[in-house]
């Protein structure tokens, strides 16, 4: 597959840009042939967790059906679109762990007590609803 037609009169009547879900039967052999190199190759460069790098070789396989143009190449295609959503992944951990890590109750010094009596009393600053004095 170099990317250029083949100058016969099937190659010639399919549009350049046809999406793969036009063609149900090539897109499996795309994805039977490129799924687990993918895999590997989003768990080996990215440090992905296998299960992890499996969700993003979907993701691309999904963006694939919509976008990838069979005439062209699409493994090189589909390496660089495993290669983004890998990243992404990253950011995304990264950035939701930053998230979990700002608004712990550990972080906050609400620390969960297992007995009573240990720790901050977390109702000793809250002003009286009443706003009398009792």
């Amino acid at each position: 597959m170099n990317g250029k037609g083949t100058g016969t009169a099937a190659g010639a009547s399919a549009s350049v840009s046809t999406p793969m879900l036009s063609d149900p039967a090539r897109f499996d052999e795309v994805y039977r042939r490129y799924f687990l190199p993918l895999v590997r190759r989003a768990t080996w460069k990215h440090r992905l967790e296998k299960e992890d790098a499996r969700d993003v070789v979907q993701e691309a396989f999904m963006v694939a059906l919509v976008k990838l143009d069979p005439q062209r190449n699409p493994k090189a295609w589909l390496i660089q679109v495993v290669d983004h959503l890998s990243i992404n992944f990253q950011r995304k951990v990264i950035r939701r762990a930053k998230l979990v890590s700002r608004w712990s109750p550990v972080d906050a010094g609400m620390a969960t007590c297992d007995r009573i009596g240990e720790g901050p009393d977390v109702y000793d600053n809250v002003p009286d609803s009443t706003g009398g004095d009792d």
